[in-house]
């Protein structure tokens, strides 16, 4: 597990409570979790790592240029401060960059800062991969060597190319790879991982009246991860595969029930031997 922090400063490191001094997104919170301890970040590295290394997910095919108009007048027309809001939806959609004065137009398509904003409940990507669906608060991600779920999956029947999944937990991220060169309807080898909600034991919070919360007490170690339960099921070539949970140390705490419906493998989660890894390997 990568232990980067934010910010670079020994005497910080040595003397203060990691990232204590820290606002992300008007968060305090960053004393208690950072990179290293944060399982909803270093649970799902290892689908990051396949997703952007392997290229389980391709690049956009278009690369979008967002031009600001006279961004040096005194008064421009455009500010590259509107930008987060006027290019939400466009970075779920393509690759997005800025297009100042005088700068060459080397996108495949240019449009004007105020023609950036437009407002869609679901934003798909120009491969068709990645999916937001702003209504459900759901995201997916449909690849064939790399799936997943993500938001308020709860209740919703979600369904992929060749997989269902199916959640009892209402928040968490469902994230499924192969760990072969093969697609997943063809491998020997898979990664599940299930991650939602996590927090240290006796944590103690108190909201503020400006939104958000005040951490009263961060409480201590071991942090508390909820157990996520769903159903997957997803179509595979083979018929001898298990399903082994695996814990915080990498040792195996247990078999899953795990069972053949016609052509697909179906697997619960979050009940009997519940952890964040799942391994499904052929036996």
């Amino acid at each position: 597990v990568h232990t980067y922090r934010y910010g670079c400063r020994e005497e910080e490191a040595v003397t203060r409570r990691l990232g204590r001094a820290l606002v992300l997104g008007n968060s305090y919170y960053r004393g208690t979790f950072d990179t290293y301890n944060d399982p909803a970040k270093f649970g799902l590295f290892y689908h990051a790592a396949l997703i952007m290394r392997r290229g389980d997910v391709r690049e956009a095919d278009q690369w979008v240029k967002v031009r600001l108009k006279n961004h040096t007048a005194y008064k421009p027309t455009s500010t590259a401060s509107a930008l987060p809001a006027l290019m939400s939806g466009l970075i779920y959609e393509h690759k997005v960059s800025m297009l100042l004065d005088d700068m060459p137009d080397q996108g495949t398509k240019c449009i004007d800062a105020g023609d950036a904003g437009e407002d869609k409940a679901v934003l798909v990507s120009d491969t068709g991969e990645l999916v937001r669906d702003l209504n459900q608060s759901i995201g997916t991600i449909d690849t064939p060597m790399t799936k997943a779920a993500y938001g308020f999956i709860g209740g919703k029947d979600i369904r992929l190319d060749g997989m269902a999944i199916k959640a009892e937990t209402d928040f968490g991220t469902i994230a499924f790879s192969s760990l072969t060169p093969d697609p997943i309807d063809r491998s020997k080898n898979l990664l599940l991982t299930a991650v939602g909600r996590a927090q240290n034991t006796d944590f103690r919070a108190e909201p503020r009246e400006d939104s958000g919360f005040k951490v009263v007490d961060s409480g201590k170690p071991p942090i508390l991860v909820e157990a996520i339960e769903a159903e997957i099921r997803f179509k595979t070539d083979r018929r001898n595969l298990r399903v082994i949970s695996i814990d915080d140390e990498g040792f195996i705490t247990g078999t899953v029930k795990a069972w053949t419906d016609g052509d697909d493998f179906v697997i619960a989660i979050g009940q009997e031997f519940a952890q964040i890894y799942y391994l499904i390997q052929a036996q």
